[in-house]
């Protein structure tokens, strides 16, 4: 979800999970694939953070550059 303001505008991603399931609590750099990646990747940088959400929201993540 780009906020937790309403109207929710949210896009699907996979998360690259190689060090394994993420727990409840941790931090933790990873990317995200995002399905819809011509509109979603702009718009995530843009806004700087964005929440993850699983029937609610379950954390946030914040954009870096990934090189």
């Amino acid at each position: 979800m780009l906020s937790k303001a309403e109207p929710l505008v949210g896009y699907d991603a996979l998360p690259f999970l190689d060090d394994g399931d993420l727990l409840p609590g941790e931090n933790r750099r990873l990317g995200f694939y995002f399905l819809s990646h011509e509109d979603a990747v702009p718009l995530m940088r843009e806004a700087g953070r964005f929440y993850l959400w699983e029937g609610g929201f379950i954390g946030e993540a914040t954009v870096i550059d990934g090189s």
